[in-house]
């Protein structure tokens, strides 16, 4: 089994990009509704801000580590999982379609998100380097029956 790429360095700032966003949001919220509440608003600041630094400082980094993913002949296999790990084994002549999305915050570190469609069913492999997804879409071309 050859392993591909773990996921980028620059996965990490991206993942602390969304997170914060949706903190910021949350701030955003709680300021809202400081007009109507002010305890309630403090409440769910509380619970945002605490939000944010987990996420931010903790789960952004353990995401990253968590996804491997790797090819041979046959087989693209997945681990995924940051608290509850999976394996995901998709057989490569099963694959029908192979589509390449890239997001705003994606796109600033050369970074996209593969879809890989398979009959009744779709996998993701997010955050990983452009070029290396043009490598594995050529490879996966070529080598399927």
């Amino acid at each position: 089994m050859e392993e591909i790429n773990k996921l980028p360095v620059h996965s990490i700032t991206v993942l602390r990009i969304r997170y914060m966003l949706i903190t910021f949001a949350g701030g955003f919220l709680c300021g809202i509704i400081s007009v109507f509440n002010f305890l309630m608003s403090i409440v769910i600041l509380l619970f945002f801000a605490a939000f944010g630094i987990y996420t931010v400082f903790f789960y952004a980094k353990e995401k990253s580590e968590a996804l491997r993913y790797f090819f041979d002949e046959k087989y693209l296999t997945i681990l995924r999982g940051v608290y509850f790990k999976k394996k995901i084994k998709i057989k490569l002549s099963k694959i029908q379609y192979i589509e390449t999305t890239i997001a705003p915050d994606q796109k600033l570190f050369d970074m996209c998100s593969l879809i890989f469609y398979m009959t009744g069913a779709k996998v993701c492999i997010k955050h990983i380097l452009t070029k290396d997804s043009k490598i594995f879409v050529g490879k996966l071309k070529y080598d399927t029956p």
